[in-house]
């Protein structure tokens, strides 16, 4: 008797304890929906909008989503150093940093002899400088001097290393996505390649490189620019896996490296998993 009163005791409890556990879970999606949508209307942003023909919900697929502890959501990183075999080279080392991440074993060096396409050749003709196009190839040499390469350039070095190895992942540009876009990717666990500035100081105009394509469109590139890896936040900041001689995750406060990043093109990539 005592057996049978135990159990039916222990049963209830775990209906019990199930639906407790139901109620919080809809509760706070339902939470996390309303402040989504509030952030939206005061950013005037499409809560709606698709990025590579994804929606934020779809890119979140096969990601575990973070978890809110103490008001912070961050996403487990490691942190890679592009120093000191490549003292310019941030960009493929953030693409090496998240092929790492998806379990990849591959050296940064690797990736930038194999899959990065370089081009270090400018010329002058009347008076005007010529060189690389930073959205076709990485300008100058990432083991010594140059420049860099913008997100095509490290969207088509990741998309070409999962395809020579048989992934279905693909790397996607979000463009011209809003802060509440990150935010939310970040919720379902998605580390996202950003382009600010270094230690998310103010861009140094008065040493800005000018040329032009062959094209003709003419390249501005900010001396100070910077490639990171956006891993987590909370009300103040944004947490990064920043590979310029850092040793841990950095925090940076949120509305400067907005600022930083929408003023570098709001350039971004995120991978959807296959």
């Amino acid at each position: 008797m005592k057996n049978v009163v135990l159990c039916t005791v222990l049963g209830c409890a775990a209906i019990i304890s199930a639906a407790v556990y139901d109620y919080i879970s809809e509760h706070n999606r339902y939470h996390n929906e309303l402040q989504a949508k509030a952030l939206y209307a005061e950013l005037n942003a499409d809560m709606h909008k698709k990025f590579g023909g994804y929606t934020i919900e779809q890119l979140c697929e096969k990601y575990t989503p973070t978890s809110n502890i103490l008001g912070k959501k961050e996403i487990p990183f490691k942190v890679m150093n592009q120093h000191p075999e490549l003292p310019v080279g941030c960009e493929i080392t953030c693409a090496a940093s998240l092929l790492d991440f998806f379990g990849y074993s591959i050296d940064k060096c690797d990736l930038a002899d194999n899959y990065l396409p370089v081009n270090t050749t400018f010329t002058e003709k009347g008076g005007i400088l010529y060189g690389p196009d930073p959205n076709e190839c990485f300008v100058g040499d990432p083991y010594g001097k140059g420049y860099g390469c913008y997100e095509q350039v490290i969207a088509d070095v990741l998309n070409d290393y999962f395809y020579s190895h048989g992934s279905d992942n693909r790397a996607v540009i979000l463009d011209s996505p809003s802060s509440a876009d990150l935010d939310r990717l970040l919720d379902g666990g998605v580390p996202v390649i950003v382009w600010a500035s270094i230690d998310m100081k103010p861009y140094r105009y008065n040493l800005v490189s000018e040329w032009k394509t062959e094209t003709g469109n003419t390249i501005m590139w900010l001396s100070n620019s910077h490639t990171l890896i956006l891993t987590g936040y909370d009300a103040s900041y944004y947490y990064f896996m920043d590979c310029n001689n850092k040793t841990e995750i950095q925090r940076y406060p949120r509305q400067t490296f907005i600022d930083r990043w929408e003023e570098n093109g709001s350039q971004t990539i995120a991978v959807k998993i296959g």
